[in-house]
């Protein structure tokens, strides 16, 4: 068999004590655990500044509406 040549291939070995294996593994469950928390609270946040974006619609909408009704009685 023909093989490219392989000078470049390297292997990185990387050491790790146990309180950083430790730690890592707490921020993945910390993580794991508290994303979908997160996730809910973003939606909960968007959904209520919707509430209240619609209802200043509505008030400027019905204030709009009142204002022309008014406006067609008084004349």
């Amino acid at each position: 068999m023909n093989f490219p040549d392989n000078h470049n291939n390297k292997v990185e070995v990387k050491y790790e004590s146990q309180s950083e294996i430790l730690l890592k593994k707490i921020k993945h469950i910390l993580l794991s655990v508290l994303r979908p928390f997160l996730i809910i609270a973003t939606i909960i946040l968007f959904l209520y500044g919707l509430f209240y974006i619609a209802l200043f619609l509505i008030v400027i909408f019905s204030a709009l509406y009142l204002y022309r009704k008014l406006k067609y009685l008084l004349r």
